[in-house]
């Protein structure tokens, strides 16, 4: 009965490869799904990640960077994602305010545990990190929350860039990253690090945000290697996270350029 449960999920993660077209520009190598949409739906993903034998994950850490719209964008992104996600995930969304609240908005539509990420603590698989306002969220190198007063990057503290490549130096090529809405260039010179550590960068459809310019930045930069709907984002992060070897099936191999 495993036996068959093993083949008829490889058929089906096999299955995704054909749902990837893929575009060359410029020497960049940038994939974007068809509109037959990125692969498994969320609950499809978590079926055949049950009934796959526990792997480990293809990706340890999942970092997300939002600016304007993000708020809506991101509970939309996370609140389908499983209780049991493998990885943990760590925000940055651009804020104004002396205090987020973020983690209230998130909190009563996922099914995760969403913090404020406090300096010093481990990452841990299945619960969401929010950067408070006016600290750079930063990944050591021992895999532990760390959170820096320094310069605002990219015009911003917290920054994505900051996130993004500290993530990227910890956690190589098992880094992957997301690019949502908002104004400005924040999260393209980390998505170019995430890239050349050998992770995998996916970004919002710019025609589906509310401020185009971050994602548009990263795809302009060859920093994306997919593009999608916030709600194929979801899709997407169940998958290559909770499948084992969709990451491979879909040609994302994890070597750093």
């Amino acid at each position: 009965m495993q036996m068959r449960k093993q083949k008829y999920c490889h058929r089906r993660v096999s299955g995704l490869r054909s749902k990837i077209r893929y575009i060359r520009t410029s020497g960049t190598h940038l994939r974007k799904p068809s509109p037959a949409g990125f692969g498994c739906r969320v609950t499809e993903s978590v079926i055949l990640s049950q009934a796959l034998p526990r792997l480990p994950s293809d990706f340890d850490a999942v970092v997300i960077g939002a600016s304007s719209g993000g708020i809506e964008t991101l509970s939309r992104v996370l609140e389908t994602l499983p209780r049991d996600f493998a990885a943990p995930i760590m925000v940055v969304q651009h804020s104004g305010g002396a205090k987020t609240h973020l983690p209230e908005i998130i909190g009563k539509r996922v099914k995760l545990i969403v913090k404020v990420a406090v300096a010093g603590e481990r990452f841990v698989a299945g619960t969401i990190y929010i950067a408070p306002p006016g600290r750079h969220l930063e990944v050591s190198s021992a895999g532990c929350c760390r959170l820096g007063d320094g310069a605002r990057v990219s015009h911003a503290r917290p920054s994505a860039d900051v996130l993004f490549r500290t993530a990227a130096l910890r956690f190589g090529s098992k880094t992957l990253a997301v690019v949502l809405t908002g104004f400005l260039r924040d999260g393209t010179a980390g998505a170019s690090k995430v890239q050349r550590c050998g992770g995998l960068v996916i970004a919002q459809e710019p025609s589906t945000c509310v401020a185009p310019g971050m994602p548009s930045s990263v795809i302009e930069n060859g920093g994306a290697n997919v593009v999608l709907a916030p709600a194929k984002i979801a899709e997407a992060l169940v998958s290559l996270v909770m499948v084992p070897g969709t990451r491979d099936c879909l040609g994302f191999a994890g070597v750093a350029a």
